[in-house]
């Protein structure tokens, strides 16, 4: 859910009446959460607003700090030969060939996520 001060919060229950809030630490959260949970591409679609009085009534819990690290990641748009990076020791990895990302897992494990996250890492040596 979204807060009016645009923050994006996981609302957990606990039990009866009792619910947790716990933020997301970045974008790279967000979308990795989104995709634990197996809804795509678009964490967008599963948002919903909140009034910040409703949310001042809820127990803050420890933020959600997730990331693509061990993962196979590709920009998410329709512009044509995106290059595909694992993301390893903290670093983007370029993938040089499509026998090398079939030897990585192949298309089926590639996660779209926003230029802003692959961005957000260096650059670290090309897989051959």
């Amino acid at each position: 859910m979204k807060a009016r001060d645009a923050s994006v919060y996981k609302i957990e229950r606990q039990g009866p009446g009792v619910y947790i809030l716990r933020a997301f630490k970045n974008l790279e959260s967000l979308y990795r959460y989104n995709y634990i949970l197996d809804r795509g591409s678009n964490p967008w679609d599963y948002l919903v607003e909140v009034p910040n009085d409703t949310l001042r009534k809820m127990e803050e819990g420890p933020v959600l700090d997730l990331s693509f690290e061990g993962d196979l990641v590709i920009e998410l748009s329709t512009r044509p030969n995106r290059p595909v990076y694992l993301i390893e020791r903290g670093k983007k990895r370029g993938v040089t060939s499509p026998r090398v990302l079939q030897r990585l897992g192949g298309w089926e494990h590639v996660y779209e996520v926003p230029a802003e996250i692959i961005n957000s890492y260096p650059d670290g040596e090309p897989i051959k």
